[in-house]
C-alpha cells in the first residue's frame, strides 16, 4: 500500500475514534488531525520481547507499541497498558493513546501485545471453576502476567509502575477474574464487551462473594457493551452493574457504559478512547 493511502486510512481511523468516542465533534476532530498526525506513529516493525514462561510451560512473546516520548525524552518512565488478545487488539489500542496522548487527553504509554498461549485463549482465559473445562488455566495465564511478563517489562523499558489491563469478549472475562485476584496489580481495568456468560455466568457469583470492604481496593473499572449486542451479552452486563452498585463505598471507582453504534466486533475500538478519558479524569 502506498504511503498516501496509508496516511488516508490513519487520518480516517483519527477521526472515526475521536467522534464516535465522544471527545471531539467534527470540525475540532478535524484540527485534531492537523495537530496530532504528522504521518505514520511508529514503526512497522514492533520491538519484541520474549519471555520463556514456566507457569505457561513455553516460550510467549510480547510484542510493545512504544510512545514516541520514548525516544526523544529518555529521562522519562511511562504507564503500561496491557492487552491480552494482543495481537489482534493492541495496534487499535496503540493507535488511540498515540492521538489522545497528543492532544493531552492521556499519558504518553507504553502498549503491551499480550499473546494467547498454544493452548488458545478459551484455555487462557477461562478460569478452573467447577463447571469449567479441564483444560481451563486462567490462574496459571494470570501468574503468567504477574510473575513473568510484568517483571519481564519493568527491566526492560523505563516503567513508571502504573498499569492498565485490557480484555474484550472472553478477554474481558479474564480482566474480571484479574480484577478479582489481586486488584491493586493493575490501577485500571478496562472491560469491553465481557462474556460473562462462560462458565455459567460463575463470574457473577464471585464477584458478589467478593464485595470489598471500605477502603480495600483502590483501582477503577470501565465496562462497556455495544448497543447492538445479543441479550445474552446484555443480561450479563446488567447483571455486572447491578453487583457493583450493591458494593458498599470503598475506593473502587467504576463506570459502566452502552456504547452507541457498536457491535460485539467494534465494540473495544469505539471504547477505548472513552475508557481512556474517563480513566485520566480529563
Amino acid at each position: 500500500m502506498s504511503k498516501l493511502k496509508t496516511g488516508v486510512l490513519i487520518v480516517a481511523a483519527i477521526l472515526a475514534a475521536a467522534v464516535s468516542g465522544g471527545i471531539v465533534g467534527g470540525a475540532a476532530a478535524v484540527a485534531l488531525v492537523r495537530n496530532a498526525y504528522n504521518g505514520p506513529v511508529e514503526s512497522a516493525v514492533l520491538p519484541e520481547l520474549p519471555v520463556n514462561s514456566d507457569e505457561l510451560g513455553e516460550p510467549m512473546t510480547l510484542r510493545v507499541h512504544l510512545p514516541v516520548e520514548y525516544d526523544s525524552d529518555p529521562d522519562r518512565s511511562f504507564p503500561v497498558i496491557w492487552v491480552v488478545d494482543g495481537p489482534s487488539q493492541g495496534a487499535q489500542v496503540a493507535r488511540s493513546m498515540q492521538t489522545l496522548s497528543r492532544i493531552e487527553i492521556s499519558e504518553p504509554s507504553i502498549v503491551v501485545e499480550v499473546p494467547s498461549s498454544s493452548r488458545g485463549r478459551q484455555s487462557d482465559f477461562i478460569p478452573p471453576w467447577e463447571d469449567s473445562a479441564p483444560d481451563a488455566q486462567a490462574d496459571r495465564f494470570y501468574r503468567f502476567l504477574e510473575d513473568e511478563a510484568i517483571p519481564a517489562v519493568a527491566e526492560a523499558y523505563r516503567v513508571n509502575g502504573s498499569r492498565v489491563l485490557v480484555g474484550h469478549s472472553m478477554g474481558g472475562l479474564f480482566t474480571l477474574y484479574a480484577l478479582l485476584q489481586q486488584p491493586s496489580l493493575f490501577d485500571g481495568y478496562f472491560v469491553f464487551s465481557p462474556s460473562v456468560w462462560v462458565g455459567g455466568e460463575q463470574i457473577l457469583g464471585e464477584l458478589e462473594r467478593a464485595t470489598p470492604s471500605p477502603n480495600s481496593v483502590s483501582t477503577q473499572l470501565f465496562l462497556s457493551l455495544g448497543e447492538s449486542e445479543g441479550y445474552e451479552m446484555l443480561s450479563g452486563f446488567e447483571a455486572l452493574e447491578t453487583i457493583l452498585a450493591s458494593w458498599p463505598s470503598s475506593d473502587l471507582r467504576w463506570q459502566a457504559t452502552i456504547t452507541e453504534g457498536a457491535d460485539h466486533g467494534s465494540n473495544p475500538e469505539l471504547s477505548f478512547p472513552v475508557a481512556a478519558r474517563w480513566y485520566s479524569g480529563r
